[in-house]
């Protein structure tokens, strides 16, 4: 009997519809600093939201969550792959170090710090395939909407939402170097439109912001958590000189901060803030994420799944009756 048949395939069903593995969710939307390998920090520096550090974490005076509302009590809001030197508070939620960590503290509600934590150690290298899974995936899309920028005399930049793709995305794709290290760039502002995300893919692996500042678009709330710059090739930003609007995808490259903010979500392989403050604002990143897009819904896994074992019990029904 047909019926038998579907009976006899029940395991098949369990690993069609359990076994699928949704691509991992939540490093882009649920965190304001994700460095994959090591951070450095010499100065007296603070992190508004939570902080995930693949490697090792050595400051002097480190400031985490203090922007972040009483609903993170109980959730790790400093996690690190390695050890910790230096001086940390977490203001808000609990630490969870892989390493050692003596002079972390958790001043919020309930907060806790664990030390030598298993769950912690190795956080690197996943964080690591999950960016470079998102930051491919941001440059796998077709650019929608171009950019003029100034080659002969000094003006403004604007970056205008005309086309949006079926998600609402504006994608722009632009050289860096012609961007942040051009001279005649005075400020760079954003006509958002009706987008509700604008992606800008960035070419180069040496960068250095030395021209011009956000205004305007840019600068808005919207803008700052909607805005991802993705950093594909780059080995090496350096952002000390100017205030940064709009988060950061690098997951090759090393930051360099210094004392100008940045306003939103970094994602980077390595980060060094030598001796000024390079503070990391929020809020999070909160646009498009293509890995997350691309997972189907439940119902549409159990409905292939379900779909596919019916067509292997029919086959196997014929089969026999054939037979």
């Amino acid at each position: 009997m047909l019926i038998r048949a579907v009976r006899a395939l029940a395991p098949v069903i369990a690993l069609a519809v359990v076994g699928q593995t949704p691509a991992c969710a939540g490093l882009l939307t649920d965190w304001n600093l994700v460095v994959t390998g090591d951070y450095y920090s010499h100065s007296s520096t603070e992190i508004d939201g939570n902080v995930r550090i693949g490697g090792s974490m050595n400051v002097n005076q480190y400031q985490v969550g203090n922007h972040l509302p009483s609903s993170y009590a109980g959730q790790n809001t400093l996690v690190v792959g390695g050890g910790v030197v230096g001086n940390v508070t977490v203001h808000q939620g609990n630490a969870e170090i892989g390493g050692a960590g003596p002079n972390v503290t958790a001043t919020g509600s309930g907060g806790t710090v664990v030390q030598n934590s298993s769950a912690a150690q190795g956080i690197g290298a996943a964080d690591s395939a999950v960016l470079l899974g998102d930051s491919n995936a941001f440059k796998a899309m077709a650019a929608n909407n171009t950019v003029t920028l100034p080659t002969g005399s000094p003006a403004g930049v604007t970056f205008k939402a005309t086309n949006l793709d079926a998600q609402g995305n504006a994608v722009f794709s632009i050289d860096g170097n012609k961007l942040f290290g051009n001279s005649n760039v005075q400020q760079i502002d954003l006509v958002a439109g009706a987008a509700k995300s604008i992606i800008i893919d960035v070419t180069g692996t040496n960068i250095g912001f030395n021209a011009g500042n956000f205004v305007g678009g840019f600068t808005s709330l919207f803008a700052r958590a909607h805005t991802i710059w993705n950093f594909v090739d780059a080995t090496f930003l350096d952002f000390r000189n100017h205030e940064f609007d709009g988060a950061i995808l690098a997951p090759k490259a090393n930051l360099l901060t210094g004392s100008a903010p940045v306003q939103g979500a970094v994602f980077v392989k390595s980060m060094t803030s030598p001796g000024q403050t390079g503070e990391i604002h929020m809020p999070l990143y909160q646009g498009f994420d293509p890995q997350v897009a691309a997972v189907p819904e439940p119902s549409t896994l159990f409905g292939a799944g379900f779909a596919t074992v019916i067509g292997l019990a029919f086959a196997r029904w014929r089969k026999r009756n054939a037979a």
